[in-house]
């Protein structure tokens, strides 16, 4: 037996078993075993399961997804275990890419595919489109043939997650205190510590609409990952590559230095495109620097107190994502910096937007209100413009070569003042400025 199929069901029948029908027809028969859990099922389900004897059901006393993972876990005696939501439907092709994935190399501990709807999205693909089962296939099909790469992550949702057993008993079950929402993230950075690594793959399943990726995140679940882990995922292990596609890393043995670093995604995701880079890595949080330390050099300590001379230009590129509005003094903090570039070197920076229209909104309507997140998060010591911005790099002796403006969707009520605001004569801010979020920048050391 290669793999165990565990699928977690809800009160929802058709979808059950189409997902179990396309189980069948996608995977080679006598190589998998199909176990059902869930918990408080209708009755329709629990009689259609009893007159299916191929699948083994298991009834939980808990609606914790983890205990129910891990029901389903012990009674597994597959190599490779399909942890699996009874909304999503496989497709032999993705079924082929991903089993494909997991046994290329012992490194690989878990792979994931792609899907339209996910709840972090780390593995959503835009843009499908299709209104059948046959075009699911095409359309999968298609991912595959669009000659993307499999993408080293840090964590993998649990939507569609295909572990080698060994990887779950080296990094150990599900960990059944969490509530539900980290439960995929907690297992899945256990796995890394464990040495493993995890691979969202190229490849497309779809989900059927599901009330689960509707839900809020639970807080009691956010707080217990927070005081477990010391630090949270959104901000920690997400690859910026918004502020990397602003920097080449192809060169040949590459210096990189990330300034907050967090958990190392960037350096990670630097080293998988170039095995030749050089990473190194600085952050203030030693939880999160634990885990980065697989990826590169980490050093946990603060940039402002740093001696530069132990790093005098030493990098080609330094990325400082959502750093300068932490810091005392950003000039002074710059210069140091600077002096561990190479001439010629350059800093990617991602820079919040203080007079981004919905923080205009709120001023005018007498609100400064700090935040746990965003534009206003409460450990924010500093706030730019897009003209401060660009005084704080002459000041510092850097040249800008990109400033890029990032966006989100704003509301209906924000468009039309931004409309207002835009007529008013001595409002000399553009409507580019008022309507970017966050600002990325490119600068050059020259001297």
């Amino acid at each position: 037996m290669n793999t165990s199929v565990i699928v977690l069901a809800r009160n929802n029948i058709s979808d059950l078993k189409l997902c179990i029908k396309l189980i069948k027809s996608s995977m080679d028969s006598n190589s998998y075993e199909i176990i059902v859990v869930g918990h408080d099922l209708s009755q329709d389900i629990l009689s259609w399961l009893e007159t299916t004897p191929d699948i083994l059901l298991r009834i939980s006393e808990s609606p914790n997804m983890s205990v129910m993972w891990n029901e389903g876990y012990r009674c597994a005696i597959g190599n490779e275990i399909l942890f699996l939501y009874g909304s999503v439907l496989m497709n032999k092709y993705a079924w082929k890419s991903l089993s494909q994935a997991l046994r290329q190399s012992d490194k690989v501990g878990a792979v994931g595919p792609f899907s339209y709807m996910t709840k972090r999205r780390n593995q959503t693909l835009d843009g499908a489109s299709y209104t059948s089962l046959s075009e699911i296939t095409s359309y999968a099909q298609q991912v595959e043939a669009a000659g993307l790469l499999p993408q080293r992550l840090l964590f993998l949702e649990d939507f569609c997650l295909l572990t080698k057993r060994e990887a779950i008993e080296r990094a150990g079950v599900f960990d059944e205190n969490i509530p539900r929402d980290f439960q995929d993230i907690d297992i899945s950075l256990r796995m890394i510590k464990s040495g493993y690594r995890l691979y969202n793959i190229p490849t497309y399943v779809h989900i059927n609409r599901d009330d689960y990726f509707q839900q809020p995140t639970d807080e009691a679940a956010k707080k217990y990952f927070k005081e477990k882990w010391g630090f949270l995922p959104e901000y920690s292990a997400i690859i910026r590559k918004e502020i990397l596609s602003l920097g080449d890393f192809s060169k040949n043995g590459v210096e990189v230095l990330d300034i907050g670093c967090a958990c190392g995604a960037n350096l990670m995701h630097i080293s998988e495109i170039n095995p030749t880079a050089k990473t190194h890595g600085i952050e203030l949080n030693p939880f999160s620097a634990a885990i980065a330390k697989q990826f590169g050099v980490v050093h946990c300590m603060d940039i402002e107190t740093m001696n530069p001379s132990i790093w005098q230009e030493k990098f080609d590129c330094i990325i400082m994502g959502d750093v300068v509005e932490h810091l005392k003094e950003p000039l002074e903090a710059l210069k140091k910096i600077s002096f561990t570039m190479k001439k010629g070197g350059c800093i990617l920076f991602s820079i919040p937007n203080v007079i981004n229209i919905y923080n205009m909104w709120n001023m005018l309507h007498g609100n400064w209100n700090y935040e746990d997140e965003g534009i206003l998060d409460r450990t924010h010591l500093r706030f730019f413009t897009k003209k401060s911005i660009l005084q704080l790099m002459q000041d510092a002796n850097l040249q800008v070569d990109i400033i890029k403006s990032c966006n989100v969707s704003i509301s209906a009520d924000l468009e039309e003042m931004l409309r207002n605001l835009m007529c008013l004569k001595n409002v000399t801010a553009t409507e580019e400025e008022l309507r970017t979020y966050q600002w990325l920048v490119k600068a050059l050391k020259t001297e």
